[in-house]
């Protein structure tokens, strides 16, 4: 009888353990696990204080989730910001990515065109939602560095509340790409004290697809050299000084480069 009974909480031992497993579909989120939404493609994911979810669409939308998968009515129109809503003739073509602020409120960069000209594009929402129209010039920050095309990728904000922004930048058709830094301050206007008047377009035939701020202030860049999709592609970062040069005491010259 002792024996009998020991199978039986060994047995149901291993069978609570078995259905609690790490790495199981979460039930009570979602629908069995799983919430579906009406965008086709989601890119970017940030988890707030409060564990409310932030999902970033390339295309034209911000949406923000309940801890429990489902849309968040109070934020924007029925839990989704259209990030063209405010501005109908300069157009957000791509979402590339956001931060949020110590205050809570959004930071989205992305690409921007009128007519035939690219920009990259910063704007600044509420925690609820609602565009701040006091950031930048009306709503937006809109810059043009010249060139042929502008690809913001990354967004990072430092601890003194200023934007800095990373991507790729052509010159013409036949370029490579280079990497380029924006940063802006707090305001939206751009920090004329960074780099050339506010940016930094490094000599270097690669792409940064990210960005991350070092204790120091000093701006850690990584994406591919030459380019993601080539044929002798390699893990690529670069170190940045807070004044907006290249950090000669990283790597070699202020690069890294791993095969």
């Amino acid at each position: 009888m002792k024996q009998y009974f020991l199978f039986l909480w060994s047995f149901a031992f291993y069978t609570f353990n078995a259905m609690a497993q790490p790495g199981q579909l979460d039930s009570s989120f979602g629908i069995n696990g799983i919430s579906i939404t009406t965008e086709a493609e989601l890119t970017k994911t940030l988890i707030l204080n409060d564990d409310k979810i932030l999902v970033l669409n390339p295309y034209n939308t911000i949406m923000r989730f309940l801890p429990d998968g489902k849309l968040d009515n109070n934020f924007g129109r029925n839990g989704l910001i259209n990030v063209n809503r405010e501005n109908i003739n300069l157009k957000i073509v791509s979402n590339s990515d956001f931060a949020l602020q110590q205050d809570g409120k959004l930071i989205l960069t992305g690409s921007a065109s009128f007519g035939d000209t690219g920009f990259v594009a910063v704007r600044r929402f509420f925690s609820d939602g609602t565009i701040d129209y006091a950031f930048g010039n009306g709503n937006s920050i809109y810059v043009n560095l010249g060139g042929l095309s502008q690809f913001p990728l990354g967004i990072a904000i430092q601890v003194d509340g200023k934007i800095v922004v990373t991507g790729a930048y052509n010159i013409d058709e036949n370029s490579p790409g280079q990497p380029f830094v924006i940063r802006y301050n707090a305001d939206g206007s751009l920090d004329k004290n960074f780099g050339n008047e506010g940016n930094l377009i490094l000599n270097i035939a690669a792409q940064t697809q990210s960005i991350a701020i070092q204790k120091s202030g000093k701006i850690i860049l990584a994406g591919g050299v030459p380019f993601f999709g080539g044929s002798d592609d390699k893990f690529f970062l670069v170190c940045i000084t807070p004044t907006g040069e290249l950090d000669k005491t990283f790597g070699k010259n202020g690069t890294v480069t791993t095969d």
